[in-house]
C-alpha cells in the first residue's frame, strides 16, 4: 500500500454496502452528505468535523456517528508519531435498519431526547474490533459474501444500540424516504470515484432521471462535470500545497496516475510538471 496516497474502498454485497475509507496522507476539508447513518472509526490520526457551528475532534480509537442527511465539513490530521490517519466506516441504510429491528428486540424511542446530528463515541473493543476483522479481509485482499458484510454490520449497529443508549434514537426514529439534494450531493462525493449509477441509486434517482437533473443544475453532463471539477481541485493543490502529484491522484478521485496526467494536459495544455514550474512563485 502506497503510504503518501489517499485510497478509498467500497465493499457492496447487494444492497448492504460497507465503506472501508483507508486514509493516506489527505489533508483537504470536504464536505459530507449521504443518505444513510455513517459510523466512522478513527483507528490512527484525529477526524476534525464542522457541523451545527461547532468543531469537534474524534481523536484515535473512538467513533462518530453521523445521521442521515446530516451536513458539515471534515478533514484528518494525525501526529509525527502516527504519520498518516486511518479512518474506516460501517453504512447503514435505511432499509437494514428496519430489518435489524424486526429481528432484535430494541427499546422504543425516548421522546424527551433530542435526535443529534453527530455523536462521539469514546473507544469500544468491541466496535473497534469489527472494524479491525473487515480491514484484516481487505488486506488480504479476501472475497467478503453477502452474508458476511450483513453479519457484520448488523454487529456494528448492535453494538452502538447496546453501548451507547443516547444514540437509540438516531436509529429507531422513523424518517421518510426523501430524494436527496443532487447538487450537494455531488458537490460532497466528486472526488470519490464512485459509478454515476451508484450517485443515481444514493440520490434516489433512476440513472437518467439523475442525468436530466444533473444537467439542469449544472449545464453539463455528468462525467465532464466531474472530471472538470477533478482537475480544478488538482490545480488548486498544485497552486497552494507543495504535495506531489502520485501523492494526491487518488484523493481526486482517479485510477492511475497515468490517467491524471494524461487528462491533466489535456484540458490545461500543459503538463503537471509545467504547470507547477510556471507557477512556483506562488508556492512561496
Amino acid at each position: 500500500m502506497r503510504k503518501s496516497a489517499n485510497q478509498i474502498k467500497f465493499i457492496n454485497c447487494g444492497d448492504l454496502e460497507i465503506m472501508v475509507s483507508i486514509e493516506g496522507q489527505a489533508v483537504e476539508k470536504h464536505p459530507y452528505y449521504y443518505p444513510a447513518i455513517v459510523l466512522l472509526y478513527a483507528k490512527k490520526g484525529t477526524i476534525v468535523l464542522e457541523a451545527d457551528k461547532t468543531i469537534k475532534k474524534v481523536p484515535a480509537g473512538n467513533f462518530l456517528l453521523i445521521n442521515r442527511f446530516s451536513t458539515g465539513f471534515m478533514h484528518k490530521t494525525w501526529t509525527a508519531e502516527e504519520g498518516e490517519a486511518n479512518v474506516f466506516a460501517f453504512v447503514f441504510h435505511q432499509e437494514f435498519v428496519k430489518k435489524v429491528r424486526q429481528q432484535f428486540s430494541t427499546n422504543d424511542t425516548d421522546r424527551n431526547i433530542e435526535v443529534q446530528s453527530t455523536y462521539i463515541l469514546p473507544p469500544n473493543p468491541i466496535l473497534s474490533g469489527l472494524f479491525d476483522s473487515i480491514f484484516n479481509y481487505i488486506q488480504q485482499e479476501q472475497t467478503l459474501d453477502t452474508s458476511l458484510v450483513e453479519l457484520k454490520t448488523m454487529e456494528a449497529m448492535m453494538g452502538v444500540l447496546n453501548y451507547h443508549p443516547e444514540c437509540h434514537n438516531i436509529f429507531l426514529t422513523e424518517r421518510p424516504d426523501e430524494k436527496l439534494d443532487l447538487q450537494q450531493l455531488v458537490e460532497s462525493n466528486y472526488m470519490y470515484n464512485v459509478p454515476l449509477s451508484k450517485l443515481a441509486q444514493l440520490s434516489g434517482r433512476s440513472l437518467s432521471t439523475f442525468s436530466r437533473d444533473f444537467k439542469a443544475i449544472f449545464n453539463d453532463s455528468p462525467h465532464r462535470w466531474i472530471r472538470k471539477r477533478r482537475l480544478i481541485k488538482a490545480k488548486e493543490m498544485l497552486l497552494n500545497t507543495n504535495r506531489k502529484p502520485v501523492e494526491f491522484y487518488m484523493e481526486l478521485g482517479f485510477e492511475s496516475l497515468a490517467h491524471f496526467s494524461r487528462v491533466f494536459k489535456k484540458e490545461f495544455g500543459v503538463t503537471l510538471t509545467e504547470f507547477r514550474k510556471n507557477n512556483y512563485s506562488k508556492l512561496k
